[in-house]
């Protein structure tokens, strides 16, 4: 999985735009690797034969989708923040 967002990494002498143009790749990046793991789980899931673990399966990656969003939403305020 992808990289660690450090605000002190990102140059204040930027402009506001492009500092916000940083957090969003990086947050891009995460999501794509969000997806990447749900493909694989997806992957994972075709080959479970019981009706629990694939109820299981289903709630991993449920629990994947809304860690990626409260994620993006706290790094979002944080950025605000700074």
């Amino acid at each position: 999985m992808g990289k660690i967002l450090n605000f002190k990494d990102i140059p204040k002498e930027i402009s506001l735009e492009e500092r916000r143009q940083k957090v969003d790749r990086v947050m891009m990046e995460f999501v794509e690797d969000i997806q990447n793991e749900i493909a694989q789980l997806d992957h994972a899931e075709t080959f479970l034969k019981q009706p629990l673990a694939k109820m299981q399966m289903k709630k991993a990656k449920n629990l994947l989708i809304d860690a990626a969003i409260l994620s993006c939403s706290a790094i979002s305020e944080e950025f605000d923040k700074h």
